[in-house]
């Protein structure tokens, strides 16, 4: 048993240490941050034009926005908010699109393509109080400016969600 201890140097012993430590550092780091080291390795070429700025946060060069705004998303933060509220909205944008092209095919009378988009955002409740209301109100006065007998404000579309 003795020979074992004196069988082995320190910087053997080091060496070993030094090896097993990385080793592990380097399966953790890829287990569990794999998605952020990708991430660094794909914009390394723009990392570049990010300065410091006065207080130690990180800003774009030349950057147009001034300091006394504050910028924030329509909910708070994308994080926030789930992925099924963005669902939500892209399925409302298909269905709204497919039926003023549906109506427009066979002539619909106007306020029959209103009934029917009112039906449509009635099936949404969550979006009715949404930040995103207003430009889906846009979006339902473009698709039906395609037809023209049909001549959408945006207070009647806003109007649809009641």
């Amino acid at each position: 048993m003795k020979d074992m201890f004196t069988n082995i140097s320190w910087g053997n012993f080091i060496t070993v240490v030094v090896l097993v430590s990385a080793g592990w550092y380097i399966f953790v780091g890829l287990r569990y941050y794999l998605s952020e080291f990708k991430f660094f390795i794909s914009h390394k070429g723009r990392l570049n034009s990010r300065t410091l700025d006065n207080d130690g946060y990180i800003g774009q060069v030349d950057s147009p926005v001034s300091e006394n705004k504050e910028y924030t998303t329509p909910a708070g933060s994308f994080e926030e908010m789930g992925n099924d509220l963005f669902d939500q909205i892209e399925e409302v944008i298909k269905r709204v699109k497919e039926t003023v092209a549906s109506a427009s095919k066979i002539n619909l009378v106007r306020q029959e393509l209103l009934d029917y988009l009112s039906l449509i955002l009635q099936e949404y409740p969550s979006l009715k109080s949404s930040d995103f209301r207003p430009s889906l109100n846009e979006l339902i006065v473009h698709e039906c400016q395609k037809i023209e007998q049909v001549n959408l404000t945006q207070e009647e579309a806003d109007l649809l969600w009641s």
